[in-house]
């Protein structure tokens, strides 16, 4: 599942800051996402797209990417945060983060070299990611709405795709 929210502005009572905020949070525990509104006004919208991404190697170099767009075209030469979900055997969250600029496509792009074998500790599994665009200044005199996307990480490393990390009993580690 991918999934996008984008800042719009927002109705009376801010109703929207309450639903991103909550998404967030599903976002960080690994639940369903839904899309969601900012809490911005008079700025022009944005939209990430982000794709799932499995790979066949948990060693192998983990790379994510994010599309960033805005009126129809790419919004090339700005900073998107990238950052790798994991879980606990609690589902307590803990984050990798990497900060990419987009090029003239509107891609960001952020590699691990380590892979998930080096980026989640033994207790750990990496479940997903999700891209941030968090405009703080104007763009070529315009300003920008934030938005955001996830997409999950699975593994298959030969018995299929599924979760990569630890494994339950019964349960091989990917």
């Amino acid at each position: 599942m991918t999934s996008r929210w984008t800042g719009r502005p927002d109705p009376p009572g801010r109703r929207g800051c309450r639903i991103a905020l909550a998404t967030v949070a599903a976002v960080l525990l690994g639940g369903l996402v839904v899309p969601a509104v900012g809490c911005q006004q008079g700025c022009t919208e944005t939209a990430l797209e982000v794709s799932p991404v499995t790979v066949s190697r948990t060693d192998a170099p983990l790379t994510v990417s994010a599309r960033l767009g805005a009126a129809g075209k790419p919004l090339g030469g700005v900073r998107v945060k990238l950052v790798v979900t994991l879980l606990d055997r609690r589902a307590t969250a803990a984050e990798a983060l990497r900060y990419a600029t987009t090029d003239q496509d509107g891609v960001a792009t952020a590699t691990w070299p380590e892979g998930i074998a080096g980026l989640a500790p033994p207790d750990h599994r990496v479940t997903g990611y999700a891209a941030y665009y968090q405009p703080l200044e104007k763009v070529d005199g315009r300003a920008y709405c934030w938005s955001a996307a996830s997409a999950p990480i699975s593994c298959d490393t030969g018995g299929g795709a599924g979760p990569c990390g630890f494994g339950e009993p019964g349960e091989p580690t990917r």
